[in-house]
């Protein structure tokens, strides 16, 4: 068998959060990771730090937070929310006044 495996990307403006998951996680899931991720990443790093950064300064300071998530991805725990966008759909009005 062989196993397929994608890569998940999210666009922030300065920063790209990516990660790397086999065909069966579901897109929604990654991208809800990813979004929890960030989100995590922006609380914990004023913008300042992140524009001074240096490339992976930051790794030991946030590994325990992406660790973390990454647990609770994979435990299906629900402080990582998928949000569901539902569209409405019109239901057609029938004439009134068509004879019986």
């Amino acid at each position: 068998m062989i196993s397929r495996y994608l890569y998940h990307i999210k666009n922030d403006g300065n920063l790209i959060f990516v990660c790397l998951s086999d065909s069966s996680l579901k897109l929604k899931t990654a991208m809800a990771f990813l979004e929890e991720l960030k989100k995590k990443f922006r609380e914990k790093y004023p913008a300042e730090e992140i524009a001074s950064a240096v490339a992976f300064a930051m790794n030991s300071t946030f590994s325990e937070i992406y660790k973390q998530q990454f647990v609770e991805l994979y435990l299906f725990r629900p402080s990582i929310t998928v949000t569901k966008t539902r569209t409405k759909r019109k239901r057609s009005t029938r004439n009134s006044n068509v004879c019986r």
